[in-house]
C-alpha cells in the first residue's frame, strides 16, 4: 500500500492512499514502445501509463537545456521589471515603453511555453 503525501490548495498535508493495483500484459514490441515513450517524456513507465490512462496525454518534463532557457528568460523578465520600477521612481518616463515592451514580449514567450 503506497502512501503519498500531497498538499492541497491551502498547503495542508493530505494523505492519498493508493490501494488498487493493476497488471498489464504487453508484448515485447508494446513494452519497448511504452518504455521509449516514457523515456522521451522523462517519466517512469508506471507514471507514464497512469498519466496516459487518466488524462489521455502526458506533460513531458523539461530537459536540462529547456530548464536553463526558462530560468534565463525568467531572470531577464525580472531584470526588466526592476528597470521599469527604477525608471518610474527616477521619473524617467520616456524609456518606460521600451522596457515594458521587452518585458511583455518575454512574458508572452514564457506563457506560450505552457509551463
Amino acid at each position: 500500500m503506497n502512501t503519498i503525501i500531497r498538499t492541497d490548495y491551502r498547503k495542508k498535508a493530505v494523505a492519498v492512499l493508493r490501494k488498487k493495483r493493476l497488471t498489464v500484459n504487453l508484448t515485447e514490441a508494446e513494452y519497448r514502445l511504452v518504455k521509449e515513450s516514457a523515456a522521451k517524456a522523462g517519466l517512469g513507465i508506471a507514471l507514464y501509463i497512469k498519466e496516459m490512462t487518466l488524462k489521455g496525454y502526458v506533460q513531458a518534463r523539461l530537459n536540462e537545456e529547456e530548464r536553463s532557457f526558462f530560468k534565463e528568460a525568467v531572470g531577464l523578465s525580472n531584470d526588466l521589471h526592476q528597470l521599469v520600477q527604477l525608471a518610474r521612481s527616477e521619473g524617467i518616463t520616456s524609456i518606460l515603453p521600451v522596457f515594458e515592451s521587452y518585458r511583455n514580449r518575454i512574458d508572452k514567450s514564457l506563457n506560450q511555453m505552457h509551463l
